[in-house]
């Protein structure tokens, strides 16, 4: 049988104790709570008492008007008590507009065990002798302010698993950092299983801070070492050394960071080494959402065996200032694959090569359906892309810079050269993109295969670029094969200001060309005023990523003349020149 008892007409209690209140750095002494009404009469006056530690009670008489089935929107003092960590506090609310009250289940609240939560700097194993110990300590008390943990010089053979803490923000963030600052002294690793594949989770977890630390996964077949799911935001590793397995497999189990389909929105990742794994960076957007605010800068990628940075479902993606390369055999990898990245991407500044005569990357930047819109239009600019092995032998195909379905994006001053390659080797290939612009490159192929091949895309300016190739089709438009730039620019309409030319490379890996007719040959852009070494571009920029002084340009002032140069000085001219270490000075005498 159900009884189903009447809401009483007169019916008081305690929604919330407002203070002392948690988490807070110091105990509040001032008791104030808020008032419910749950019966259908308006509630006019009620006893609010309050006891401590199992003390007398202390009664305050409310009086006012709360409507029925309603919270009272002020907070009433109903007291003041000096507490201490350990105090226990229980507040009842009777006698509703005088009457003894129809329950009692409802009319009190009690807070137990009070403490502070946590906030300053605490030592691993000084306040706390693990890692594990300390995460029990947020989960517990929560953070009032910044929390820093200072791990002491050692290895710690511990699994992380970070979710949401009581009072983490903007204004509370919790940072686990090497007490000395290297991240060379402080070593966090785990032996991975099936159940919980990571050395550090962040589920559900947002705000913290990874610094100056070393994390490694141990074992065999799962190697992720940083889990990302659940909607955590707001996290930045910084200066860190992160080690995955030795592999020769291409599953997301092997990835150094693994970020799962949700919206783990304004992760940043800095200043970082990524060594050995499946992918470096492996991030994926939710199916029904895009994900934002990802920034990854200033990073190296080491030995990664398939993709060092994988993206997928990204609004506003930056990729900038990384150095990507590889000892992996495996013949279908990609330095930076973006798909489905959106809303004003930025991938600029990385240098992506080819390890000696090794075969990775088969591509060095993969973006496929990726769009500007009216959030940002995209960028790939002064990028250095070298592929294929240096010893010119290998007929595999590379390609350098791939835009696949990719709209509304400047493609600028990148610095793109296959070592080697097979017929079908592309040092650029935008194939079916729209209103995008292509400036200031340099495009070159050594190899067998194509300096450029525009594949049915409807581009909007195309112009100032350099090509080279040694194969016989030099350059590709719209189902047309062109073996010199003079019949690829009638044949296209695009390229009326571009040249074909060797760059002479000093440094074909770093991207440093030598000839004389790159320089000041390209057309300034506001959107790329330096270069890939930030140096300030000229007014009239060199093509390419780098900005060098030809000799053209040559003023015997504090120039620099690019390696494999010479100048003819003119007659009776007092000169200063540097070779290395070893400064000289002489008069020509014609």
């Amino acid at each position: 049988m159900i009884n189903i008892v009447p809401i009483p007409t007169d019916d008081a209690g305690v929604a919330t104790i407002n203070t002392p209140d948690f988490p807070a750095c110091e105990l509040d002494s001032n008791i104030c709570v808020s008032i419910q009404n749950f019966g259908t009469d308006t509630l006019f006056s009620c006893d609010v008492s309050y006891a401590v530690n199992n003390g007398p009670f202390t009664t305050y008489n409310w009086t006012g008007m709360i409507p029925p089935q309603s919270d009272d929107t002020m907070c009433t003092q109903i007291g003041v008590f000096p507490f201490s960590i350990g105090d226990d506090l229980v507040v009842v609310a009777n006698n509703p507009n005088g009457t003894a009250g129809a329950y009692i289940a409802n009319d009190s609240i009690e807070v137990l065990n009070m403490d502070v939560s946590m906030y300053g700097t605490y030592g691993i194993p000084s306040d706390y002798p693990t890692i594990s110990a300390a995460i029990n300590a947020l989960n517990t008390y929560g953070v009032c302010d910044d929390v820093v943990f200072k791990l002491a010089t050692g290895t710690y053979t511990e699994q992380l698993l970070l979710g949401p803490v009581l009072g983490m923000d903007s204004n509370a963030t919790v940072t686990w950092t090497s007490s000395t600052g290297s991240l060379t002294d402080v070593t966090v690793q785990f032996v991975n299983n099936i159940d919980s594949n990571y050395v550090v989770s962040l589920d559900e977890a947002s705000w913290f801070r990874f610094k100056n630390i070393t994390f490694k996964a141990m074992g065999s077949g799962l190697g992720r070492v940083f889990e990302i799911k659940n909607e955590s935001h707001n996290n930045i590793l910084d200066s860190l050394r992160v080690v995955g397995l030795n592999t020769f497999s291409t599953s997301d189990n092997l990835s150094l960071i693994y970020s799962d389909l949700s919206s783990d929105h304004e992760n940043w990742f800095m200043n970082s080494s990524f060594e050995k794994g499946s992918y470096g960076i492996n991030i994926q957007g939710a199916y029904n959402s895009f994900e934002s605010g990802i920034r990854i800068i200033n990073n190296d990628f080491i030995d990664n065996y398939y993709n060092s940075i994988s993206a997928w479902k990204m609004s506003g993606i930056e990729i900038i200032g990384n150095t990507i390369h590889s000892i992996s055999t495996y013949t279908a990898g990609i330095g930076i694959y973006c798909y489905y990245c959106d809303d004003g991407f930025d991938i600029s500044y990385n240098h992506i090569y080819t390890e000696g005569n090794d075969a990775w990357p088969h591509t060095g930047i993969y973006t496929r359906l990726c769009e500007g819109s009216s959030l940002g239009v995209g960028y790939l600019t002064n990028n250095i892309l070298t592929l294929g092995p240096a010893d010119g032998s290998s007929t595999n195909t590379f390609w350098g810079l791939y835009q696949l379905y990719t709209d509304i994006c400047y493609v600028s001053n990148n610095t793109v050269t296959l070592q080697s390659g097979g017929l079908n080797s592309m040092a650029y290939r935008p194939a079916y993109g729209e209103y995008f612009f292509t400036n200031n490159n340099l495009f070159t192929n050594f190899g067998s295969g194509y300096a450029a091949y525009y594949q049915f895309g409807i581009p909007l300016d195309v112009t100032n670029n350099a090509y080279f190739s040694n194969g016989t089709n030099k350059l590709y438009f719209n189902g047309q094969l062109y073996s010199t730039l003079l019949s690829f620019q009638n044949g296209s309409n695009l390229d009326t200001n571009s040249f074909y030319v060797n760059p002479n490379f000093s440094d074909t890996v770093a991207g440093k060309p030598c000839n004389d007719t790159l320089d000041n040959a390209g057309v300034s852009l506001p959107f790329v005023m330096d270069d890939f070494t930030h140096a300030t571009r000229q007014e009239s920029p060199d093509i390419g990523a780098r900005e060098f002084i030809g000799l053209g340009s040559f003023s015997f002032s504090n120039d620099t003349i690019c390696d494999a140069s010479y100048e003819v000085i003119s007659p009776e001219l007092n000169t200063v020149w540097s070779v290395g270490r070893v400064t000289s000075h002489g008069e020509s005498s014609g």
